[in-house]
C-alpha cells in the first residue's frame, strides 16, 4: 500500500463512511452565531464568544472575510461577518477595532455603509436568485446596521407559495431555488412581521394562512433541526422565526439545537455538517482495483453505510420520489443527481455489479429527473430558471457514466438508452466553443469568471468518452492540453495556477485518450506530484449560492484516482 492510499485507507471511520472536513466558513459562523445572540439564551454565551473570536482572529489583512480562510474578501461573507460582530459589540470588548477595520473595506466596495449601496451591491451580485440575497438584507436590517425603512425595499419573498403542492412550484417561477423553501418561508415572515402595520389585502390574506405555513415548515423540518444540514439556511431560519416572534416555537427550539451542535472546538462552523456520502462514493472508485477496496469484508462494510443512506420515502422537503441518494447520510440532507450517481457508481465496484432493488431505484430515480432539453438538473425536474436548478454538463456526464455500468443488468435498460441519447446531445450542445464543458457546483476563485472549465471538461471525458462522436472528444481534449500550465499542472481554466485538485482531474482524463502526448502525462504528474508534499486542499467547491469552499479529502482521492490510472 503506497502512502497516499494508506492516507487514505486510515480517515475511514468505524461505520465505513469516509467524513472528511470542510473548511470553515466566516459566512456560516456569523450566520449561525447572529441566530444564537437573537436567543439569547445564557448556554449559548461561550458559544457566541469564541464564534466571534474565530470571526476577529479570520478576518483578511485588507478588513474583509472571505468564503473560507484562504479566499479573497467578498461583499457577502464580509456584511454577514460586520453584521454580527456589530450586534455583538456592546458585549464583545475591543471588537471595535475590527468594525472599523471592516467598514473600512465595505465603504472601499460599495460607499457609504446605507440601505441603498448595501441592497446594490447585494442584489448586484445574485441578479434575480433571491435565495441568498433576501435573508441577506433582512439579517443586516434585524442587525441594525440597516436602517428598519430598508425593509420596504427589500423584495418580499411570497411565502404564502410554500402552502401549494410541490408539482406547482416550476410554474410558478418562484424566486428562489428548488432547496430553499425553509427560507422562503421563515424570511418572508419576518418580512410581514416588519410590515405589519399596512394593512391591505395581501397583508390580511397572509396574517389568515400563516399557522398553515408554520405547519409547512414543521412538516419539511429534519428530525435533528438542521435545513439541508446548513448552518447558514438554518440559521436564517432561526433568527427570522424569532424576529418574527416565534422565538419559543418547537421550530426554533430545535434548529438552534443544530446551530449549537455544529460549532467547532475553535468556535467556527463548517458551510455544511459533512459530505459524507458523496466523500465515500468519490473514495470507493479512487480506490478501486486495490487489496483494500477488492477484500470482500471492507465490500460489505462500507456498501451497507451506503445503502442506508438512501431516500425510501418521497422526501419532504422537494418531494422526490424514493431512490435518490443526497451529499451526507445525516437527516438534512436532499437527494441528488451527482451524488446519486457518484454512489450507484460506487455500489457498481462494491458489489461487483451484481444489481439489487436498491440500485433499480436510485436508477429509475435518474430517469425521473431528465429535464426537456436532455441533461441532468441537480435536485428538481423542470424548474429551470436560477442556475442552480438547471441542467449542467458535468452532473449529466455523471448520469450517463453511472447509468451505463447498470445498464446491461437493469429491467430499466431500454430507458436507459434512450435517456442517454438525449444526454448526449445536451452535451454536444453544451460544449463551449473552445471545446470545453461549464461545471455548477465547482470552480476557481483565481479565474476571471471564477469557473473551473477544467473541471467540467475533466469530468465529461472521463465520464462518457466511450460514447461521444470522436470530433466533440477531440476539441475536449485539445482544450485541456491548451489549458495545462508550463509547470505541468491545471487550474480552473488556461493561465491559472495549478493546484492539486484540477490537476489530478485532468490527469485522469487525459489518460484515458492514447491521442495525448507523453510529454503532456508526465509533466502533468511530476507537476502533482511537487503539488502533493504539502496536500493543501483548495477552495473549489461551490456550495449553494456560489459559497466556496475547500474539503480536505478532495487532494488525497483525486490524486490517488489520477495516479492509479
Amino acid at each position: 500500500m503506497d502512502e497516499l492510499e494508506n492516507i487514505i485507507v486510515e480517515l475511514q471511520a468505524k461505520d465505513g463512511l469516509w467524513y472528511g472536513q470542510l473548511s470553515s466558513s466566516a459566512v456560516s459562523t456569523a450566520v449561525a452565531c447572529f441566530a444564537l445572540q437573537m436567543n439569547n439564551a445564557e448556554e449559548d454565551v461561550q458559544l457566541i464568544s469564541d464564534a466571534n473570536q474565530w470571526l476577529r482572529e479570520n478576518i483578511n489583512e485588507d478588513g474583509g472575510w472571505g468564503d473560507t480562510p484562504n479566499s479573497p474578501s467578498n461583499i457577502t461573507a464580509t456584511i454577514l461577518a460586520y453584521a454580527n460582530l456589530s450586534y455583538a459589540k456592546s458585549n464583545l470588548p475591543n471588537v471595535l477595532s475590527t468594525l472599523e477595520k471592516s467598514k473600512e473595506w465595505l465603504e472601499k466596495s460599495i460607499g457609504t455603509i446605507n440601505g441603498y449601496n448595501i441592497r446594490t451591491a447585494i442584489i448586484k451580485k445574485y441578479k434575480t436568485d433571491l435565495t441568498f440575497s433576501v435573508p441577506i438584507l433582512t439579517m443586516c436590517t434585524i442587525a441594525g446596521i440597516l436602517d428598519e425603512s430598508t425593509w420596504k425595499n427589500i423584495p418580499q419573498l411570497p411565502f404564502e407559495a410554500a402552502l401549494l403542492s410541490q408539482s406547482f412550484y416550476k410554474f410558478l417561477k418562484l424566486p428562489v431555488v428548488s432547496y430553499a423553501i425553509p427560507a422562503l418561508i421563515a424570511v418572508g415572515l419576518a418580512q410581514h412581521k416588519a410590515k405589519k402595520r399596512v394593512k391591505s389585502p395581501i397583508s390580511l390574506f397572509r396574517n389568515f394562512i400563516t399557522p398553515k405555513v408554520l405547519k409547512k415548515l414543521v412538516a419539511i423540518q429534519p428530525s435533528h433541526g438542521g435545513f439541508l444540514d446548513a448552518p447558514p439556511l438554518t440559521g436564517f431560519v432561526s433568527t427570522c422565526l424569532i424576529y418574527a416572534g416565534y422565538k419559543d416555537s418547537q421550530i426554533t427550539k430545535v434548529s438552534l439545537d443544530f446551530l449549537r451542535k455544529v460549532f467547532r472546538e475553535d468556535g467556527s462552523c463548517g458551510i455544511d455538517t459533512n459530505l459524507a456520502v458523496w466523500i465515500t462514493a468519490k473514495t470507493v472508485k479512487s480506490l478501486e482495483g486495490t487489496d483494500f477496496i477488492n477484500n470482500i469484508g471492507n465490500k460489505k462494510h462500507i456498501s451497507k453505510s451506503l445503502l442506508c443512506a438512501q431516500f425510501t420515502t418521497k422526501h419532504p422537503f422537494t418531494g422526490a420520489i424514493p431512490g435518490g441518494w443526497g451529499w451526507t447520510n445525516t437527516p438534512g440532507a436532499v437527494p441528488d443527481a451527482d451524488d446519486t450517481s457518484a454512489v450507484l457508481i460506487a455500489l457498481y465496484i462494491l458489489m461487483d455489479g451484481k444489481i439489487n432493488h436498491n440500485v433499480e431505484q436510485g436508477i429509475n430515480w435518474l430517469l425521473e429527473l431528465q429535464n426537456r432539453d436532455g441533461g441532468i438538473p441537480t435536485f428538481c425536474r423542470g424548474w429551470g430558471k436560477l442556475p442552480f436548478d438547471k441542467s449542467c454538463p458535468d452532473i449529466t456526464a455523471h448520469v450517463i457514466e453511472a447509468l451505463s455500468l447498470w445498464k446491461a443488468k437493469s429491467v430499466l435498460n431500454r430507458q436507459i438508452d434512450k435517456a442517454i441519447i438525449r444526454m448526449i446531445k445536451y452535451l454536444e450542445k453544451s460544449q463551449e466553443a473552445d471545446g470545453s464543458w461549464q461545471p455548477l457546483w465547482f470552480g476557481d476563485q483565481n479565474t476571471e469568471n471564477q469557473n473551473a472549465k477544467v473541471y467540467g471538461t475533466s469530468v465529461v471525458l472521463s465520464a462518457v468518452y466511450k460514447d461521444i462522436p470522436t470530433n466533440i472528444i477531440d476539441k475536449g481534449v485539445e482544450y485541456l492540453i491548451q489549458a495545462q500550465n508550463s509547470d505541468g499542472s491545471w487550474g480552473g481554466d488556461k493561465g491559472v495556477s495549478g493546484n492539486i485538485e484540477y490537476t489530478a482531474k485532468a490527469l485522469t482524463a487525459l489518460k484515458q485518450f492514447d491521442i495525448v502526448d507523453k510529454s503532456v502525462i508526465l509533466n502533468g504528474e511530476t507537476a502533482l506530484e511537487n503539488l502533493l508534499q504539502h496536500k493543501k486542499s483548495s477552495p473549489i467547491g461551490l456550495y449553494f449560492a456560489s459559497l466556496w469552499y475547500a474539503e480536505m479529502m478532495y487532494p488525497l482521492i483525486f490524486a490517488q484516482e489520477a495516479m492509479r490510472k
